[in-house]
């Protein structure tokens, strides 16, 4: 668990750094998703597929494996059928 938080504030301090990036935000995301925090996760996804848009697949098949966590399925789906 301690890792999960570590990477957490590295990947926190690394969107403070350049925000322009989604990278950061998609290792939030997996972060938060790991610390069983799914709705935080499919917050910092979206907001990776927001920012730069070379990430929207991997941003939507993540956020998709958070909603399905959150048993938002229709939601999940949906990510899912964008990325096909």
């Amino acid at each position: 668990m301690k890792n999960w938080e570590r990477a957490f504030t590295d990947f926190k301090r690394a969107v403070e750094i350049d925000p322009t990036r989604g990278i950061g935000y998609i290792g939030k995301g997996d972060a938060s998703r790991m610390l069983g925090e799914y709705e935080d996760a499919v917050h910092f996804y979206t907001e990776a597929a927001a920012i730069q848009k070379p990430l929207v697949a991997v941003a939507l098949l993540k956020r998709a494996i958070a909603l399905a966590e959150l048993k938002r399925y229709t939601e999940a789906a949906s990510d899912l059928d964008t990325v096909r």
